[in-house]
Parts: structure tokens; sequence; C-alpha cells
């Protein structure tokens, strides 16, 4: 089985060469690029699986790499590394379609997580789990629609919590249960097929028992670190655990 590939893009060498070593402890290889410009021309001739980029480089800004790879390469995560570590630059990558936001100086431990996160979504895991694009999107041709297929692909590919809101019956769930549905044909795990006898309130609860078991396996069932993961509080995820029925 062929390693996986990850570019690092930042203009301090010794950044680089932190990342790229300890990456290659995690069995990656990786190859560097000091530039916007050096990195496009690395993308356009190699396959990489996943993309750890500065946010500020010689030639702009890493948002401005983020959002090229989201536009032409939509299936390749992109995690930001940056000494500005404010929530404005968390948000702003995010947008851009950024999956991840890692503060400098780098936790090499810290990094781990996200690198980890970036190989299930990247598309060397896609082939390992016969990963297909979705036949079926939201239905519609308006352009409120059209404007939320690319943001549902945005939202499942980075891990930062969502808050979806409107008045009742304007397609909270369903709008809820597509992003699930992507980001789980988006990891190794298996999908929960709905059956079409299955009530939409069951199939979702079905998607999230799994994801807090995912965390919590993840976590050694520290459920302070699993909740933290999954962006709740813990008294929201002892909540779920009720709920869900998890021991």
């Amino acid at each position: 089985m062929s390693k996986a590939r990850a570019l690092i893009v930042d203009d301090e060498d010794d950044i680089c060469d932190l990342v790229s070593i300890t990456l290659r402890r995690m069995n990656i290889e990786s190859r560097a690029a000091t530039s916007i410009g050096e990195a496009t021309h690395i993308l356009a001739s190699e396959g990489f699986d996943l993309c750890l980029t500065d946010m500020g480089l010689p030639d702009g800004s890493g948002i401005d790499l983020v959002r090229h790879i989201t536009e032409g390469r939509p299936e390749l995560p992109v995690a930001i590394i940056t000494a500005d570590g404010t929530m404005e630059s968390a948000v702003a990558a995010m947008k851009a379609g950024a999956f991840d936001f890692v503060s400098k100086p780098v936790d090499l431990h810290l990094l781990r997580r996200p690198v980890e996160s970036a190989l299930r979504l990247g598309p060397s895991a896609r082939h390992r789990s016969g990963w297909r694009a979705p036949v079926a999107e939201l239905l519609g041709d308006s352009p409120q629609i059209r404007d939320i297929r690319p943001l549902i692909g945005k939202l499942a590919r980075n891990q930062a919590p969502v808050f979806i809101s409107g008045e009742s019956g304007t397609g909270k769930e369903p709008l809820t249960a597509h992003i699930l549905d992507r980001i789980a044909r988006q990891t190794d795990r298996t999908r929960p097929a709905p059956p079409a006898e299955l009530a939409l309130g069951h199939y979702l609860d079905e998607v999230e028992r799994q994801a807090i078991l995912k965390a919590l396996e993840e976590t050694r069932w520290n459920r302070t670190a699993a909740a933290r993961r999954l962006g709740m509080t813990l008294r929201s995820l002892r909540y779920r655990l009720t709920k869900l029925h998890i021991d």
C-alpha cells in the first residue's frame, strides 16, 4: 500500500522540517513549498492526501491557497497553521474551506489529530472505502439552493461545530441529514443506510450515535475529551448519552 502524501506550505524552513519529521513518524511522505505560487505549481502535477499551509506567505494569504484548493480540488483537506490564533482568523479559514486550524508554536501532539482526521477525509481514504460522489443532492434550482450546495461540502470537510437556525418547517432536518450524509461518505466508517420506512429523526439519531461512539473510542472513553472533539459541552454530551442509550 502506498504511503499517504502531504504538502507543507510555509516560508520558514524550520517549520517545514519540524512538520515533515512529525509526518514521517506517522508514515506520511511530505513535500514542502514556500509560497502560494510554488504550491499551486506542485498541486497541478502531483497528488496529495492533505495540505498544511501557513497563513502568512510571501505572495499572499494561506486562505487564498485554501480557496484555490477548494475550488479546484475540493476532495483535498487543507489545514491552516498560523501564529495569528485569533477567532477571526479561524472563522475566516473555515469559511474559505479549511477543515482545521492549528496555532503556532506547533504542538506536535496536537498536530497529529488534524492530520489523522485529514487522512480519513482525503482521496486515499475514499479510494480504500469505495467512496463515490453522492448521486442525490438537494432538489431545486433557486439561488439559495445553488449557494448552499457548495457550502454543504465545506461544512462536511471541516471540524467546526455547525449551528443551523430557521423557522419551523423551513428544512433544517433535511439540511442536517445532507451534511451528516456527506460526512459519513467521506470517512472510513460504513454509513448507515436509511430504510424507506425509517423516520428521519431515527436516522439522524443513529448517525449521531455513531459519531459519539467514534469520538469516545478515539479518546479512550474520556467524556471531557470526547465532548471537546465533538464541539459540545460535557453536559450536552451526557444528555445525548442518556438519550441514545450509550453506557
